[in-house]
């Protein structure tokens, strides 16, 4: 993924995939940071996140982000 990001680094596909793999490593503060790149270029990607972290499972400050960029 990280080869993929540097040779793609504005695919925000692979953007929505590093946030979900911060948010996993414990490292919200760049998940947030990848999170909110891939959604203000394509809201449509919260599906995809949605997948990994549920509503009910994202802590209020990943939720008030996607909020933002609800469609």
């Amino acid at each position: 993924l990280r080869e993929a990001f540097i040779h793609h680094s504005g695919e925000s596909s692979i953007k929505i995939k590093m946030a979900v793999c911060h948010l996993k490593l414990g490292k919200k503060a760049l998940a947030t940071k990848f999170l909110k790149e891939a959604l203000s270029a394509n809201s449509s990607l919260e599906s995809e996140f949605s997948y990994y972290f549920p509503e009910n499972s994202r802590d209020a400050e990943i939720e008030r982000l996607i909020r933002q960029y609800r469609t």
